[in-house]
C-alpha cells in the first residue's frame, strides 16, 4: 500500500482495488485477496472504525473479492496447480 499510494493505510476501495488488481497481474497467491480482506477486518474492528466507514463491508468490495476468487482459481486449474 505505501509503495503504491503513499499511505499505509486505504483511503477507499479504489486503494483496495488497485492493490489487489496490480498484484494479480503480476501473479500473486490465490489466497491474497481474502487474506487481506482477513487483516482489513481484524484491524476495522480492533480499531474501532464505524461500521458505516468499514472498508470490509463495501459491497462493491466484497463483490470484488468473488471475481478475484473465481478468477484466481481458474489460473491455479490452468497452470495445473
Amino acid at each position: 500500500m505505501v509503495a503504491a499510494t503513499g499511505r499505509s493505510w486505504p483511503n477507499d476501495i479504489a486503494d483496495l482495488i488497485n492493490y489487489v488488481e496490480e498484484s494479480v497481474q503480476v501473479g500473486c497467491a490465490k489466497s491474497l485477496p481474502g487474506s487481506l480482506q482477513a487483516a482489513l477486518v481484524v484491524l476495522e474492528t480492533v480499531g474501532r472504525v464505524p461500521d458505516e466507514r468499514q472498508l470490509s463491508k463495501d459491497g462493491t468490495w466484497l463483490a470484488h473479492l468473488k471475481s478475484w476468487e473465481s478468477e484466481l482459481s481458474t489460473v491455479v486449474q490452468t497452470r495445473g496447480f
